[in-house]
């Protein structure tokens, strides 16, 4: 590696976007319930089930995938850090950081999407 200096940098930059993206999933996955409780008007007493649609389900899915892929890439971040800094390697340098950012991310975005398109569906019912 020819400048390990700026490699530990740039890792460490993406780890901390992982990182923040991460909380905003973690925040993303209550935006089902709030938007049917304060956007749709449905009462605290009454059950939620039978107004979530299947998009808001798949936003679930993705934004809890989202959340998964986040560590990964954290521990893939950390551990290529720990190999170039010379401090040795673990089980998570065997994945490839940009495929794992790349999917972190998608499965973010999809999320979003996903919530997106739901909460639309459950505006028209």
């Amino acid at each position: 590696m020819d400048n390990p200096e700026a490699y530990i940098a740039m890792m460490e930059s993406w780890r901390s976007l992982a990182s923040e993206f991460a909380q905003l999933a973690v925040a993303a996955l209550i935006l089902p319930i709030l938007f049917l409780r304060k956007i749709m008007g449905i009462p605290d007493g009454e059950g939620l089930s039978s107004k979530i649609n299947k998009w808001l389900y798949i936003s679930w899915a993705f934004l809890f995938m989202s959340i998964g892929l986040s560590m990964a890439y954290q521990s893939t971040a950390i551990c290529k850090i720990g190999f170039v800094s010379g401090l040795g390697t673990g089980f998570a340098c065997k994945l490839n950081p940009n495929i794992v950012f790349t999917s972190f991310f998608v499965s973010f975005a999809l999320g979003i999407f996903a919530f997106i398109i739901g909460a639309l569906q459950s505006l028209k019912e």
